[in-house]
């Protein structure tokens, strides 16, 4: 999609600037965005290293189920949100 389309689409709930959306996407042309369907925050927030995770995420990482320590999941893996 035309990125002018995409801020159009997303700019309510990017959580971003234009500002910023317009530096990052500079010399693009075209650009996408993901819609999270059902994010899980947790009362108390998990460390990476707990899900086997030893570096810092730009945005989101894939982590096994299990590594949840028994949260609710659908399928093999969630997707967590780390911006």
């Amino acid at each position: 999609m035309k990125k002018e389309n995409l801020w159009e689409e997303t700019r309510e709930e990017s959580g971003i600037s234009e500002e910023f959306f317009n530096e990052y996407l500079k010399n693009q042309r075209r650009a996408c965005a993901y819609k999270l369907g059902k994010p899980v925050r947790y009362e108390v927030p998990m460390e990476l290293i707990r899900m086997g995770i030893n570096y810092v995420p730009q945005s989101y990482v894939y982590v096994k189920t299990r590594e949840l320590n028994g949260a609710e999941a659908a399928g093999e893996q969630t997707k967590i949100w780390t911006g």
